[in-house]
């Protein structure tokens, strides 16, 4: 991460997605969190790079490998297959999402409608396949604040809320928070 990188030099000697993590993470503290594309949440008065949608990790989601929630959500915004795989196949997240905000491609017709489940299937998918990323998630407590453009910032925070509480142990959960957060 950028806080690591003593001389610029280290930076730009990071392998691709390393530099640009950093780089999103620069924007962030130069427009005070508010990088379009999101970053590490905070939540218990800590930046948590394991809720970040960009974060590389394996996991299934509708029968194929997705190495990050980023790659997954912006596939899914396609129904043209080979444009699908060629965002499952971006070499970053940063990648996917640049793909997949094209409109050279037409967007699938219910996108608008289904785009919230979608980045909450992909973000449960993550979760529930990486235990480390799992734990990370359901050791918190406070409310995750996640930063992008409003809209995903708002939709974001809920379903990692959501989600958390869907992962601890039955007799761990908040029903009154994961209560509000199905509801909304």
């Amino acid at each position: 991460s950028i806080g690591r990188c003593e001389e610029p030099e280290q930076l730009l000697a990071s392998s691709d997605a390393s530099l640009f993590r950093a780089l999103r993470q620069l924007l962030q503290l130069l427009r005070g969190h508010s990088d379009p594309m999101g970053g590490p949440c905070l939540v218990d008065g800590e930046s948590r790079e394991e809720l970040d949608n960009f974060l590389e990790c394996k996991f299934e989601y509708n029968g194929q490998t997705y190495t990050s929630a980023e790659h997954a959500f912006q596939a899914a915004k396609f129904t043209d297959k080979k444009y699908c795989e060629k965002i499952r196949l971006a070499k970053s997240g940063g990648d996917a999402w640049s793909l997949g905000n094209t409109r050279e491609i037409p967007l699938r017709g219910d996108w608008e409608l289904i785009k919230v489940k979608v980045m909450y299937e992909a973000n449960l998918a993550k979760f529930q396949q990486n235990a480390a990323l799992r734990d990370a998630l359901v050791s918190t407590r406070g409310p995750i604040k996640a930063f992008g453009f409003a809209y995903w910032a708002k939709w974001n925070a809920i379903l990692l809320e959501r989600i958390r509480e869907e992962l601890r142990p039955e007799g761990e959960r908040d029903a009154k928070v994961l209560a509000a957060r199905v509801a909304a």
